[in-house]
C-alpha cells in the first residue's frame, strides 16, 4: 500500500503516529487511523462480539458476517473496519446458505434462469462428490469449524457468480438479531481491526504505515 506516500510532513507518518501515541494524543492517533483506512477502503465502522482470541477471521456458511449488536451481548466487542465498495442489497435469510441466497439472487432478478439452473448443478455436484463426507450432521457435531469451511468452500460458486455482477459482499437488515444493518464480505482481508493501537507477535506496535493491507488476511496488519 503507499497512502503514507502522500503524507505532507516533514517526518515520517510512522515517526508521527508513534510520537502521538507516546504523547497520548489520541485525538490525532483517531485522525490517522481513520485517514490510513479510508485510503486503504476500509471505510466501514463495524462491530463484531467474540469470547475468542484471534487475528484472522473464519467464515461463516456463505461468508464473514459483521455487525453492531448490544455491548456485551456475545462476549467482548471488537472495533473493526470492512472494505466493501458495492455491496448487495438482500433481506436477512436467517441461514445463509448457497441454495438460500441462490434462490434469493435469483428472486431479485440478479441472475436468469440458466444462471440459476448451472449454479444450482454446481452446488449438488459439490455437495455430493467433493463435501459429502464434510457436510453430514454427524460430522458437523464433530467438528462446527470444519463443517462451517466446508460450506464456506462449497459457497464459493455463488459468491464468484455475485462478484461476476460487479458485488464484494451482502448488506442486510439484520432482523434475526434485531439490531441495525450487518454485512457479509467474501475474503477474510475485507476485514481489519480498528483498534488505534495494534501489535505484532512479538508485542510491538504495528507501524501505520503497514496497517490496512489488503494482501494480509491478519487483522492487525
Amino acid at each position: 500500500m503507499n497512502w503514507y506516500k502522500t503524507f505532507q510532513k516533514r517526518e515520517s507518518i510512522d515517526d508521527f503516529y508513534m510520537k502521538a501515541i507516546k504523547s497520548q494524543d489520541l485525538v490525532t492517533v483517531k485522525r490517522l487511523i481513520d485517514k490510513a483506512a479510508n485510503t486503504a477502503g476500509y471505510t466501514l465502522e463495524t462491530e463484531h462480539q467474540t469470547i475468542e482470541i484471534f487475528t484472522e477471521f473464519s467464515a461463516g456458511e456463505f461468508g464473514f458476517h459483521m455487525g453492531k449488536l448490544p455491548p456485551g451481548m456475545l462476549g467482548k466487542t471488537m472495533s473493526l473496519r470492512i472494505r466493501l465498495k458495492n455491496p448487495l442489497r438482500l433481506h436477512d435469510l436467517g441461514v445463509w446458505e448457497p441454495d438460500e441466497v441462490l434462490g434469493f439472487l435469483w428472486q431479485k432478478d440478479v441472475i436468469d434462469d440458466e444462471e440459476l439452473s448451472n449454479a444450482r448443478s454446481e452446488l449438488e455436484y459439490g455437495r455430493t462428490q467433493v463435501f459429502s463426507d464434510r457436510l453430514t450432521d454427524e460430522n458437523a457435531k464433530k467438528d462446527l469449524i470444519d463443517y462451517k469451511k466446508a460450506y464456506y468452500e462449497l459457497s464459493s460458486i455463488v459468491r464468484e457468480l455475485i462478484k461476476s455482477k460487479g458485488y464484494d459482499g451482502i448488506i442486510y437488515n439484520n432482523k434475526a438479531e434485531g439490531y441495525e444493518e450487518s454485512y457479509i464480505v467474501f475474503d477474510s482481508n475485507q476485514i481489519k481491526s480498528g483498534d488505534l493501537i495494534t501489535y505484532d507477535n512479538k508485542g510491538d506496535i504495528i507501524p501505520i504505515s503497514l496497517r490496512f493491507d489488503f494482501t494480509n488476511s491478519d487483522i492487525r496488519w
